[in-house]
């Protein structure tokens, strides 16, 4: 079977693709200015009309996203901007207003939310420092990790903090097994990737 790509719209997608069927609406963060001093919008791609809408134009650096349980919010990765700082936050799919679900780990502020997925009734998320290395975010003392915040409870637990920069993250269907990409691009002696680095 053979697949073939169709372009759909031209505009400044970044990350943080969430399909919500019964909307037919394709939501995505935007990409920030080169030299971060204009944070990431939150657009979606109707389906309907064939055109592209903001819900934020100003975000707090948002990145990834997923699909609420609910099925009507957004759960939102938000690096942080300057020195407002990095969070999960929810979005109403209705009425695109917004809430924080947790900014901070025993009282310290994140490095930069990456990447969330929801589970049945918790979500997981993972806390690189992308941010500081890339400037718009100041060091935290707090190390990269991974996360998992319980909704039922209210509890957050850090599941590991051993990481180099944990990023994308993924449950499987059964959501009995949760899979973490640790990237290694930006580092303290590496801070960022060229293109002669891997000839």
């Amino acid at each position: 079977m053979k697949h073939r790509l169709h372009l759909l719209v031209e505009t400044d997608a970044h990350e943080g693709l969430v399909w919500v069927d019964w909307q037919k609406r394709l939501y995505f963060t935007s990409k920030p200015s080169n030299d971060y001093t204009i944070p990431s919008a939150i657009r979606y791609f109707d389906f309907k009309d064939k055109s592209v809408h903001t819900i934020i134009e100003r975000s707090n650096m948002a990145n990834g996203m997923c699909l609420a349980a609910d099925k009507n919010h957004l759960l939102v990765a938000e690096q942080g901007f300057n020195n407002n700082p990095g969070c999960i936050s929810r979005i109403n799919l209705n009425t695109f207003y917004r809430e924080i679900i947790v900014d901070s780990f025993k009282g310290l502020p994140f490095n930069s939310p990456n990447k969330v997925a929801q589970a049945n009734s918790h979500f997981f998320f993972t806390d690189p420092d992308y941010g500081y290395y890339q400037g718009f975010r100041p060091q935290s003392d707090l190390p990269t990790g991974l996360y998992s915040y319980d909704e039922q409870s209210s509890q957050l637990y850090c599941l590991g903090d051993e990481f180099i920069v944990p990023h994308g993250v993924a449950l499987s269907k059964n959501q009995e097994t949760l899979f973490l990409v640790d990237n290694c691009s930006i580092t303290k002696e590496n801070p960022f990737i060229t293109p002669t680095m891997n000839k």
